[in-house]
């Protein structure tokens, strides 16, 4: 593989409130059709909504607080997910955690010391023995108790947690300039592993190597990087990728490619890369550009994603086997959504339901339902209270269609993390 990272491009949060409408000076047409909308969204609330778990709901978040992106579900029902924030002592730096359909919360492992890794930036993934896997951001390998790479907070690791909470180190990123080794440094976003047991993975890294990587780590511990680079090509690949039965990778970056507006691209299964589509082009951007979230392959190959800015408010789009793009929805901002950041889900129907991290009735993002076709439903519209607010992630899905994510901010608004709130777990019934 090419061996050569950076830092993900910042994302734009808008967490900004609706302002009230002065009734008075609304001209009366205004007015009913404002009450329609209103009436309506809270109709869908009482209807689909229902939370799960509130964030930071014991002393001292001790529970945990911000939970990532990319809940995994198990076939009882089962909730797990990490968070950035929280744990048993002073660190505090996240926890992994199971959530039971009735709401129950549950820590399974606290990352509490540098040697077991801290901050995980990303969700967890679950094999069929009930082994959970997931990547710490910082922490790691430590030479008479310091860190030798990545200043003080070491390089990160890939990690493998028990059913009953306990922890093995599966790699441990060094990423050391000075000992001639790129491995990478703070993986970021859920693992993706395939058929022979292998985990695929996205780092950072310096040097010649700045415009990140993905990395795959095989069952006998090796680790190899593609990094990417060149002027115009991909930078910064986003989380979700996807992998198809010849063993191709597929995916996003947000930024990089022949008009700097982020990519599609494809790495082989023997290594070679190729952008597929280039967002950022004058005479397209209907399209959008800055796609944050990754892709999701149909049987015919055809792929699926979002970007966060179209004017300001983004897209959903196709891109098909033969590389023509199409557009399927443009986001208006209020009531239907704006910035759709994570991951999009596709079920048996060919419908299409992700989330956007602002926009909707309030403002604080919604869940969106979109069809084949292109006809856009809102599911719910988050308060930015205890309800929730500026959904970043994906969506899971269980057998009976029901729809689970988190929250970056709402939940407890009094929590110590955060001013907004830590965070929640919610589940929509369409």
């Amino acid at each position: 593989m090419n061996s050569s990272t950076t830092t993900p491009a910042a994302i734009e949060r808008q967490n900004g409130r609706v302002q009230p409408i002065t009734f008075c000076r609304v001209a009366a047409a205004v007015f009913a059709s404002m009450a329609l909308l209103l009436l309506t969204a809270g109709a869908a609330r009482a209807q689909t909504y229902s939370l799960l778990y509130t964030f930071c709901s014991q002393p001292n978040c001790t529970d945990g607080a911000t939970p990532n992106p990319n809940l995994a579900l198990d076939k009882a029902g089962n909730l797990y997910g990490t968070t950035q924030q929280g744990g048993d002592n002073s660190f505090t730096e996240g926890v992994a955690f199971k959530v039971s359909p009735s709401g129950a919360e549950n820590v399974i492992f606290n990352f509490d010391t540098l040697d077991t890794g801290v901050v995980p930036l990303g969700g967890l993934i679950l094999d069929n023995n009930g082994n959970l896997y997931g990547t710490a951001s910082e922490g790691g390998i430590t030479k008479n108790g310091k860190k030798p790479n990545c200043a003080e907070a070491g390089c990160g690791l890939v990690f493998q947690l028990s059913p009953s909470g306990t922890e093995t180190i599966l790699f441990d990123f060094v990423n050391s300039k000075k000992e001639g080794i790129f491995d990478g440094k703070l993986p970021y976003g859920p693992l993706l592993r395939d058929a022979s047991g292998d985990f695929w993975g996205l780092v950072q890294g310096f040097g010649q190597a700045t415009n990140g990587g993905i990395f795959e780590l095989k069952t006998d511990g090796t680790e190899s990087v593609h990094w990417f680079g060149g002027r115009k090509q991909p930078k910064f690949p986003n989380s979700g990728l996807v992998m198809d039965a010849q063993g191709n990778i597929y995916g996003t970056t947000n930024q990089g490619g022949g008009y700097q507006g982020g990519t599609v691209f494809e790495l082989s299964a023997s290594g070679e890369e190729t952008t597929l589509y280039s967002f950022g082009n004058r005479k397209a951007l209907q399209f959008g550009k800055y796609p944050t979230g990754g892709v999701v392959r149909d049987a015919s190959g055809n792929l699926y994603g979002t970007t966060a800015y179209i004017g300001s408010n983004g897209t959903v789009f196709e891109l098909t086997s033969s590389g023509t793009p199409l557009l399927l929805y443009t986001f208006q901002g209020q009531p239907d959504g704006s910035k759709p950041m994570g991951n999009l889900i596709r079920d048996a129907q060919g419908n299409f339901y992700g989330t956007t991290a602002a926009g909707g009735v309030y403002n604080h993002g919604t869940v969106f339902k979109l069809t084949p076709a292109g006809g856009e439903t809102v599911l719910y519209s988050f308060t930015g209270g205890a309800d929730g607010g500026d959904p970043m992630d994906g969506l899971v899905m269980d057998e009976q269609g029901n729809l689970y994510g988190t929250t970056l901010l709402g939940g407890n608004t009094q929590c110590p993390k955060h001013d907004g709130g830590c965070g929640v777990i919610f589940k929509i019934t369409p």
